[in-house]
């Protein structure tokens, strides 16, 4: 499985098939009202994260997501969006990162739905479009 991998584009216009393998990857949860749900997930490869697919079933008026990147002992290493507010009847977003952002194999990709209100929604689910770094 390829760790270490050497290849960091800092544009997605130097993408590769001979380098990269498409590898989207979904998270779905069920939301807790007046708390964080946290949607998390990490791999064995490192990967490219370039997009993030939000479907939220009836959010609340000031709920918002999170998206991070946590090492597995619980430290925050980088927060790449920090308030995604949420409409308030069905929500579905998608959200194109400017630029490839590494993720290192082991590291969590976290997704974080924070409920301000004693209503939440039912379902949440993040969609990941990710890219298997090959060497």
């Amino acid at each position: 499985m390829p760790t270490g991998t050497l290849f960091t584009p800092t544009k997605v216009e130097e993408f590769n098939s001979a380098v990269l393998k498409y590898n989207g990857y979904g998270v779905t949860g069920a939301i807790t009202p007046l708390a964080t749900t946290d949607l998390d997930c990490s791999f064995a490869d490192d990967m490219l994260v370039t997009a993030i697919e939000l479907i939220v079933d009836a959010p609340q008026a000031g709920d918002y997501m999170v998206l991070s990147v946590v090492h597995p002992s619980g430290t925050v290493l980088n927060v790449f969006v920090e308030r995604w507010y949420m409409g308030i009847s069905s929500f579905r977003a998608f959200y194109q990162i400017a630029y490839p952002s590494k993720l290192i194999a082991g590291l969590i990709l976290r997704a974080s739905y924070v409920s301000v209100n004693a209503v939440a929604p039912t379902f949440v689910a993040g969609n990941y479009g990710l890219h298997k770094v090959m060497w």
